[in-house]
C-alpha cells in the first residue's frame, strides 16, 4: 500500500465518520464532487499538496491523512464534547538545535 492508498483509505473513513457521505464532505470543504470521487476511486492523483489542503479544510492536523492507523480509525473529535472513553494527551512542542 503506497501513501496515496493510505490517504484514500483515511479520507474515505473520515468522510463516513464525520460527514456521513461525500455530499456532506463536499458541502463542508468546498471540494468539487467529481474531483473527490476521482481521488477516492484512484482515477486522480492524491498528492501532498491536495492532501494538506483537504486536511486543512476538514480541520485535521497536517499529515493526519498520511498516518497508518492499525486497529483504530481516524476520528474527528469535538473537543467540547469528547467521548467518555477519550484520553487527553498533552500536546508539547520541542525546538531542538545542535
Amino acid at each position: 500500500m503506497d501513501i496515496q492508498d493510505i490517504r484514500r483509505k483515511n479520507l474515505e473513513q473520515l468522510i463516513q465518520e464525520k460527514y456521513g457521505n461525500q455530499a456532506g464532505f463536499v458541502r463542508a470543504t468546498g471540494i468539487n464532487q467529481g474531483e473527490l470521487s476521482a481521488i477516492l476511486r484512484g482515477m486522480k492523483s492524491f498528492g501532498e499538496k491536495k492532501a494538506r489542503k483537504l486536511e486543512q479544510d476538514a480541520g485535521l492536523q497536517p499529515g493526519q491523512l498520511d498516518q497508518v492507523v492499525i486497529g483504530s480509525p481516524i476520528k474527528a473529535v469535538d473537543d467540547s464534547n469528547p467521548p467518555s472513553d477519550a484520553v487527553q494527551i498533552r500536546r508539547v512542542q520541542f525546538n531542538v538545535s545542535a
